[in-house]
């Protein structure tokens, strides 16, 4: 699992659902971990570093309150939405 292979995952469920709109992380991690996997739930929880490093590299935005959240200060509960670049 690389970040390029996370963001095109994003990206695909972003274009689904309809850009700018956000996603679920945790659409992200069930994707990843596969239809019949029941680890979805550890996948996300290492796909959290993974969204930080996207965020700050500008490929995606993490969302918190609906306010774009500082990646390094992350907490809480968050959404990703793609940036206008990625778009």
């Amino acid at each position: 699992m690389t970040p390029e292979s996370v963001l095109k995952v994003i990206t695909e469920l972003s274009s689904a659902k309809g850009a700018p709109k956000t996603i679920d992380p945790n659409m992200v991690a069930r994707e990843l971990a596969g239809p019949d996997s029941k680890n979805w739930g550890r996948m996300a929880r290492l796909l959290r570093p993974v969204f930080v490093r996207l965020a700050q590299d500008g490929s995606i935005e993490l969302i918190r309150k609906g306010k774009v959240a500082d990646p390094a200060g992350l907490r809480g509960v968050y959404r990703l939405r793609l940036t206008h670049a990625v778009n």
